[in-house]
């Protein structure tokens, strides 16, 4: 169930990172005008989506069996997993309309606001999440627990945007316009069409591992995972305010600090990235021991898998952020596109042959080989043919 955040990510089409796209140029060029027109119009279309997404859910209700999805065996245990699906999509349709404020806060540079609110939110739910343990109160309640920072993180951050920080972004429905629209939605097709790839090529994992082998083997797989996904959260934090940073530097032409910026990320995301896999690769079992005060069943194999993938991921966390600042969204497109195909088909393909460790090895395999060196070929070029533009703009 965890894994069905990634794909709900999408469900703003792409508006929400077309709206950073758009503020951040908007910042550059110090209109405020057109940043409440876009704010606004990207506001009321998410809340419309999520109208959209919960009336469609209520309609299919009848008709989705979750039980059967999930492979559970009995009738009891279908229901409660019906209704923690309930408690998660309420929760999540409840933050689509909020995901401005994270937005805003990273167009602006102060992204470091959106983690203050969204810490808040986790040790509130944190908080929910012992109580509703210690109540026994079933699965609904734990779910609901452990995704509400989805909407709490989201609606913190727009509130104090909207009414102290930055008011005159404050959304008002007069202030939704085609133009805006047409902006926003321009860059958020291609960034929907991203999103879905990415989620698809990283996150079917869990799912192609409960098809294969059973729900009962993802969490020597998912848990394990989910240690060393911190040390690319640790990164993509690191990395998230320079998506901005780099629009701005696009605006105004600034091919120097784009190049230096984009080698500089690159040399400590990998560093950062290399130092961490190694701690988890060596003292992976000690540590996922004193967290589950219990052995899990791990192989060296997907360790080193996860400690690839963990420094693979954080070099293309980098490089993503240059591409999307200069909107360069059409190549990432297409490999992400390849990749989905060739990561889903290997993974089933290496999962049914030597276990769980083939779904790690297969995003490895193919991320090396469809996105990682094509990007190295790619990225000198465009370097080159970004400085012959803003030489020949400046002429």
């Amino acid at each position: 169930m965890t894994s069905m955040v990634a794909f709900l990510n999408f469900a703003d089409l792409g508006l929400g990172n077309g709206l950073l796209n758009s503020l951040a140029k908007n910042n550059a060029s110090d209109d405020r005008s057109q940043a409440q027109k876009d704010v606004s119009t990207a506001f009321f279309l998410l809340a419309a989506i999520a109208a959209a997404l919960g009336l469609g859910l209520v309609a299919t209700s009848s008709i989705l069996h979750w039980g059967d999805f999930f492979r559970l065996g009995t009738s009891e245990a279908g229901l409660e997993v019906s209704s923690a699906v309930a408690a998660f999509f309420i929760a999540f349709l409840i933050s689509v309309p909020f995901a401005v404020g994270q937005k805003i806060e990273l167009a602006y540079q102060t992204g470091y606001r959106f983690n203050a609110s969204f810490g808040v939110a986790t040790l509130l739910s944190f908080g929910g999440l012992l109580a509703a343990i210690w109540a026994d109160a079933g699965l609904p309640l734990l779910v609901a627990a452990a995704v509400a920072p989805l909407a709490l993180a989201g609606a913190i951050s727009s509130l104090r945007n909207f009414f102290w920080t930055r008011p005159w972004l404050r959304p008002q429905l007069s202030k939704v316009n085609k133009v805006s629209v047409r902006l926003i939605a321009g860059s958020g097709v291609l960034f929907l069409a991203l999103q879905v790839s990415v989620s698809l090529s990283y996150s079917l994992d869990n799912v192609v591992i409960t098809r294969v082998l059973g729900p009962a083997a993802v969490p020597s797989y998912a848990i394990p995972f989910k240690l060393f996904n911190t040390v690319h959260f640790l990164i993509s934090v690191l990395m998230a305010p320079l998506w901005p940073a780099y629009r701005e530097a696009f605006v105004r032409r600034d091919h120097p600090w784009i190049r230096q910026t984009l080698r500089r990320s690159i040399y400590i995301s990998l560093a950062v990235g290399t130092a961490c896999a190694l701690v988890l690769v060596i003292g992976g079992r000690s540590i996922l021991h004193l967290w589950l005060g219990r052995d899990l069943e791990t192989s060296t194999g997907l360790l080193v898998g996860l400690g690839l993938w963990t420094v693979l991921a954080g070099v293309g966390t980098a490089i993503a952020m240059f591409l999307n600042g200069t909107g360069i969204l059409r190549v990432q497109v297409v490999l992400a596109l390849l990749m989905t195909v060739a990561n889903v088909g290997l993974s089933i393909f290496l999962v049914s042959r030597i276990g769980i460790e083939g779904a790690i090895w297969s995003t490895v395999i193919s991320y090396s080989l469809i996105v990682m060196i094509p990007l190295v070929f790619y990225i000198p070029r465009l370097l080159a043919r970004l400085g012959a533009d803003f030489a020949a703009t400046k002429e």
